[in-house]
């Protein structure tokens, strides 16, 4: 009777041993929490956005409605979003979104995307059980943006500056993020956390996987923390130091035309309207440095403090400053007598020649 007695207790531990692998949640120790998570290919995902309240760097939460946390989740600048993820869990690298999207091949995104929640009409079948919601963004303005019709994820690759890769969801989301350029790191946006390695962590439970073994992901890119390198300001010359180009330009492109695609004719750069421009790049006697912008016929000079200066792989000067929070820069080539203005940001850039 004993041994029936002993056998029976081992059979009801034994199923509660096997519910709890296939509880397949995560539960946040710090605030107790609950996620649902989903194993894709080796990567185990949560399945909702972290709404973790962090009490360090900046979160928000959309429109400031704190009845929209449970549903959507915190938005988070990069900075914090690369701290908040629970123990066991981190934010992806871009090459992890990448093994993600090359895992689910074609049509990856709408396999991505729960079936409900977008305002505007998407191709969403939610295969995979990653779930995207269209969370929407706070952009660097400080405005909150495009909620229910697109979602926008931080990644923890670094790409340059002030900017790091995000990616996005929604065939209305816009071009604010992609593995393919940075996006500025100011911006509030989700986390999705994946698993250390895609090994259960001690609070959490999966289901086992099936007799095929897949292959490991590669831990090529183990993440750890970026630190940008120093820049110094470079002048040819200690003393006072002004320099002076009378410029004209021939063809821009605008923040429709982004700087990093191969677009078709219709969307690559047309003739611009000659237009003649004073360019001054001063270096004072204290090493400051600051570019000066003399629009024609105007008494209008626009004056930006350059906070950087590198030289780029063929030896030209490129001078880094920031317009309302966004990084801009210039590069001065003076052989082929040419000034590259870009904005990272908007993803344009314009052509100056000078004689």
């Amino acid at each position: 009777m004993l041994n029936k007695y002993i056998i029976f207790l081992l059979f009801i531990l034994s199923v509660f041993l096997c519910n709890s692998q296939t509880s397949n949640t995560l539960t946040d120790n710090r605030d107790g929490n609950r996620y649902k998570t989903v194993r894709i290919g080796n990567q185990i995902w949560m399945a909702e956005n972290l709404k973790y309240k962090s009490d360090f760097g900046k979160c928000y939460v959309y429109d400031n409605d704190i009845s929209l946390a449970n549903t959507y989740g915190y938005l988070y600048d990069w900075s914090t979003a690369c701290k908040v993820c629970p123990s066991g869990w981190r934010l992806p690298s871009n090459e992890e979104w990448l093994t993600l999207s090359n895992y689910l091949g074609s049509n990856f995104k709408e396999k991505m995307i729960k079936e409900s929640g977008w305002i505007a009409d998407e191709i969403a079948t939610n295969e995979s059980g990653f779930s995207g919601i269209p969370a929407g963004m706070r952009d660097h303005n400080g405005n909150f943006i495009k909620r229910g019709v697109g979602a926008y994820f931080w990644t923890s690759t670094f790409a340059q500056q002030y900017f790091s890769y995000a990616r996005e969801l929604g065939a209305n989301a816009g071009n604010y993020a992609s593995h393919l350029f940075g996006t500025n790191q100011n911006i509030a946006i989700s986390v999705r956390c994946i698993n250390n390695d895609g090994i259960e962590s001690s609070n959490n439970n999966y289901e086992e996987e099936e007799e095929e073994e897949e292959e490991e992901v590669s831990d090529e890119y183990t993440e750890s923390e970026y630190e940008e390198p120093s820049r110094n300001i470079q002048s040819s010359s200690d003393k006072e130091f002004k320099k002076e180009y009378s410029v004209f330009k021939t063809q821009t492109c605008n923040e429709q035309q982004d700087i990093y695609f191969e677009y078709t004719e219709e969307y690559k750069c047309k003739p611009y309207q000659i237009q003649n421009l004073t360019i001054n790049v001063i270096i004072s006697n204290d090493n400051e440095v600051s570019i000066a912008l003399k629009k024609p016929h105007s008494s209008e000079i626009d004056e930006y403090t350059i906070e950087s200066i590198e030289l780029s792989e063929t030896g030209n000067k490129i001078y880094y400053f920031t317009i309302i929070n966004q990084p801009h820069s210039f590069e001065i080539d003076e052989k082929k007598k040419i000034i590259t203005w870009v904005s990272e940001w908007g993803h344009w850039k314009e052509l100056y020649f000078f004689k």
